[in-house]
Order: structure tokens, then C-alpha cells, then sequence
């Protein structure tokens, strides 16, 4: 028995426009579920590194929301908006790496004050905290810092 390893490939009406110094957007629909994100974002590297592949240079567009697809949003936002966000997409590269530093999970608290108050932190794992500068983010967490290793919770910002 001989097994074939298939590499990915684009299809055949995407080669034929994958020449080399071509510029090539990819845009796929908003969507918000968390499952569906991880795929688009998986499709959005495979298809973009076989696109620089072919020596392309691969742009990102993501739409904002809260209209689905481009023909929804320039329909809803205007011809006008799309050109911005067409105008304002990232190469793959920077999209990629951008996608690195995400935050992947739902916060489980919100606040929506001036500073960070009394916030009960969890007695093990991980708390992140992300306000801009002077909210008390430190002086609430440096008694976490003086915990025993192990018991305490890291804060990060």
C-alpha cells in the first residue's frame, strides 16, 4: 500500500488569478460565535499562505460588524465606509500576529467606572486586567504579588 500526502492547493479559478505581485484582499462575513471565528480565522491563514505562496501580497479585511457579509455592510454603512476599511487592511502578516495577542475568551467581569475599586480576584489562575493608565490597576494587585507562589492570582495589563 502507498500513501499520498495531498498538500493544500488552491483551486483551480484562484490559481489562475494567484500571480505573483498581485494584490489579493481576503474578507470573509462577521460573525461573533466563538467556533465560527476559530474557523474563518484558520481558513483566512490557509488561504492567504497559499496566496503568498504564489508570491502574492495578501491584505485582511475585517468587517466590524454588526452587518454580515460586504454586501450587507456597504449597503447598511455605504460605499464610502467599505473603501476605508479597504483602504485600511493589514497584510497577513500583521493580521496574523495580531491574532496572537487576542483575547480568546469572554471576560467574566466588566466594569464600567473610573477605577478599579474592590474587585475580588480568583485564589488561583489567571486575572487580566486592561484599562488605560492611572486606574489603580497596581496598587489593587500588589497584594497578590506578596503571596506564596502557587496560591496567588497574576495580574497582567
Amino acid at each position: 500500500m502507498h500513501w499520498v500526502i495531498q498538500l493544500p492547493t488552491l483551486i483551480p479559478d484562484l490559481e489562475e488569478l494567484a500571480t505573483p505581485g498581485r494584490q489579493v484582499y481576503i474578507c470573509f462575513d462577521h460573525d461573533l460565535k466563538p467556533s465560527t471565528l476559530e474557523n474563518v480565522n484558520l481558513a483566512t491563514k490557509k488561504l492567504g499562505k497559499l496566496l503568498t505562496q504564489a508570491e502574492c501580497q495578501v491584505r485582511v479585511i475585517q468587517l466590524p460588524g454588526p452587518e454580515k457579509g460586504v454586501d450587507d455592510y456597504v449597503v447598511a454603512q455605504g460605499a464610502e465606509a467599505f473603501a476605508h476599511l479597504y483602504n485600511s487592511a493589514v497584510e497577513l502578516d500583521l493580521w496574523s500576529s495580531r491574532k496572537l495577542w487576542e483575547l480568546t475568551y469572554k471576560p467574566s467581569v466588566t466594569l464600567n467606572q473610573r477605577y478599579l475599586g474592590d474587585v475580588s480576584f480568583p485564589q488561583s489562575g489567571f486575572a487580566f486586567i486592561k484599562s488605560p493608565k492611572a486606574r489603580g490597576r497596581q496598587r489593587h494587585c500588589n497584594h497578590l504579588f506578596k503571596q506564596p507562589l502557587g496560591q496567588a492570582a497574576v495580574c497582567w495589563w
